[in-house]
């Protein structure tokens, strides 16, 4: 029953509650209910309004919520670092349902070994290494509608605006789910009738609004499998034999985090201090990436169509800066 009681300004009257034990199997009549948040109040710190003979029930505003049993301090951490973390990652609704929860696990930390492990969250540290860049804005009312869209699966009609274009189109879109990458948000949707997926920056939609009709679903889609290659942009649907020539340091480190399985690194014969690298990989924009992003100490050997790729931009770029 104390679980049922809202915080503020959500509220619940006698009967509500009543109904939601019932429907819990834990029915008992609405005056036993009545009688028992009457008793409990002052012991729980809810408080109740009367409207027209009808008692509201609810937690006022930052009212801490008795947790049975206590929340552990390991438990408390994870809720922290959650806070912490996944604040831009979450639904709305969701951060709204475990706000209770963050605030008993601040006090929860503050209490344990005298409030020494109330810091222990500011010295985790999670480190992306991709080009620090200005996380975009995005509408608060758009990102209420999106994630909850996403959530109860339905239609939601959305003013986008596409790189380029001067002014937004609207579509009706299909939501599939969201995806985070590099501090940008995209929905994966399908737009209007096509059945094809697409991905929408939510910075780029001025608009949102719910549609409250079920979107289409798409049958046997492994959501996480096909954002592990899409939004690794791929070029062929079948891998390639990656060989390349790395200096030590680069051998070191693929050491511990092999490029595949069945990677293999040797010493190579012809050159002092250089290694040879072999690895069946994905043939994507993302190879690429890593790749260039490794300058000098990287020497793409095979396949051939992927060394001349490089060859070429190794060109473009000496003619760029030779130039100068």
């Amino acid at each position: 029953m104390l679980a049922l009681i809202p915080r503020y300004p959500a509220r619940k009257s006698t009967s509500q509650i009543a109904r939601e034990l019932e429907a819990a199997e834990m029915g008992v009549s609405k005056r036993t209910v009545e009688r028992d948040l009457e008793r409990l109040a002052d012991l729980f710190l809810y408080t109740s309004d009367e409207e027209v003979r009808t008692l509201y029930w609810f937690y006022p505003p930052g009212a801490r919520i008795l947790q049975i049993p206590a929340m552990t301090p390991d438990t408390a951490l994870v809720l922290r670092l959650t806070q912490r973390l996944l604040t831009n990652l979450l639904p709305r609704q969701t951060l709204d349902h475990l706000a209770d929860f963050f605030v008993n696990a601040q006090a929860a930390l503050e209490e344990h070994a005298g409030g020494r492990l109330k810091r222990w969250d500011q010295r985790v540290v999670a480190i992306d290494h991709s080009m620090p860049m200005a996380v975009p804005e995005i509408h608060e009312s758009v990102r209420a509608c999106i994630y909850d869209a996403v959530l109860k699966e339905e239609q939601v009609r959305a003013w986008y605006k596409a790189r380029g274009r001067t002014q937004p189109a609207e579509y009706r879109l299909h939501p599939v789910g969201l995806v985070i990458r590099d501090g940008v948000t995209y929905l994966v949707a399908m737009v209007n009738d096509y059945t094809d997926l697409r991905h929408l920056a939510l910075h780029r939609m001025v608009a949102a609004e719910p549609m409250h009709e079920p979107a289409r679903p798409v049958p046997d889609l492994d959501f996480e499998s096909y954002v592990e290659v899409s939004f690794a942009y791929p070029l062929n649907p079948e891998p390639i034999q990656l060989e390349v020539g790395i200096d030590e340091g680069l051998a070191a480190h693929l050491t511990e985090r092999p490029l595949s399985g069945d990677q293999e690194i040797s010493e190579d014969e012809n050159k002092s201090g250089r290694y040879r690298v072999t690895a069946t990989v994905a043939d994507n924009e993302q190879l690429r990436w890593w790749l260039a992003g490794l300058g000098a100490t990287v020497e793409v050997l095979g396949p051939p169509e992927l060394r001349a790729e490089f060859r070429q931009h190794a060109t473009d770029l000496a003619r760029l800066y030779l130039d100068h």
